[in-house]
């Protein structure tokens, strides 16, 4: 497939704050300018968002950058909004916490040139803390303040492994062969959800698409100190896991919900245990998240049964 660019998407709420060094980022990349635009999607924030956009508009002339509202809730209907509006074949997508080094796209871009099969692309997410990381934080659980880190070399990833959202390139022939982000699944407002990003690179593997990971397609996220609470490991598990259930529902089967809500209902009573036994901090917060997991696929599980179709 010929690639003639790529279009960058940040969708956001609320965090003009943060906006802005998240939209420098990428106006500065070593990348041509003709081959690239910024699209910033707004999802319906109350804040000074729109002020930030016409700014960085304002200083970086040269660069192709707009801005979007997207009034229907939720970051799949911002995400999908973004692929909508995006010109070129390939669509990468960053938090509006984040910011991108210099070679992202150039490194993304790299990617598509090399393997034909690809579908999506993405890279390291490195925690970018504003406190200290706690003692007790493993190195399991960086993925729920975004982190993500599969080697120092370029490779295909396997059935299993994911790209988070914050750092996700997809061509816009995937989304022709599989469809846009599900509305049903991901982050709306103050919610904590997820899996829509898996759920799409799910639908990609059953397509027998290659989804690779390029250690140099790196950005850094911020990860705030209000985060570093065991409370929010937790919450965030327990409503990713119910996202993971409608996904498993609605992207496999009743009876393949069924089968993972089987392994949870077994495991739960172990993983507190091992929560509570005497152990290192990290080891034992991994079991206190594993089975706030497990709690939550399993509270999920009887309405995704009973209420889907």
């Amino acid at each position: 497939m010929h690639y003639s660019g790529i279009s960058a998407v940040i969708c956001t709420f609320n965090r003009a704050n943060l906006l802005s060094q998240a939209v420098s980022s990428i106006a500065v990349q070593d990348f041509p300018a003709p081959m690239t635009e910024l699209i910033v999607v707004d999802n319906a924030s109350s804040d000074n968002t729109i002020e930030v956009v016409r700014d960085a508009i304002h200083r970086h002339p040269s660069r192709a950058i707009r801005y979007v509202h997207e009034r229907e809730a939720g970051l799949s209907a911002a995400r999908n909004r973004g692929v909508k509006e995006a010109k070129f074949e390939i669509v990468a997508f960053m938090d509006d916490d984040a910011m991108a080094d210099a070679c992202w796209l150039k490194a993304l871009w790299e990617a598509y040139g090399k393997k034909p099969d690809a579908r999506a692309v993405g890279g390291p997410i490195r925690p970018w803390w504003e406190a200290p990381r706690p003692r007790w934080l493993a190195d399991e659980l960086l993925f729920f303040v975004g982190g993500i880190h599969y080697g120092t070399g370029f490779r295909r990833l396997k059935q299993g492994e994911f790209l988070p959202g914050g750092n996700f390139s997809v061509s816009k022939r995937a989304f022709e062969e599989v469809g846009l982000f599900d509305n049903r699944l991901g982050m709306k407002g103050k919610t904590i959800a997820g899996a829509e990003e898996i759920d799409l690179q799910d639908r990609v593997f059953r397509e027998d698409g290659a989804v690779y990971y390029h250690p140099s397609a790196s950005v850094k996220h911020w990860v705030p100190a209000w985060k570093l609470k065991r409370n929010y490991f937790m919450r965030r598990g327990f409503n990713l896991a119910r996202s993971n259930a409608i996904k498993d529902r609605l992207s496999h089967s009743a009876p393949y919900a069924l089968r993972n809500g089987a392994y949870y209902a077994k495991w739960i009573l172990p993983w507190c245990i091992k929560a509570i036994m005497p152990g290192s901090p990290p080891r034992r917060m991994y079991s206190l998240v594993r089975a706030a997991i497990a709690l939550g696929y399993l509270k999920a599980l009887p309405g995704v049964i009973l209420r889907m179709p």
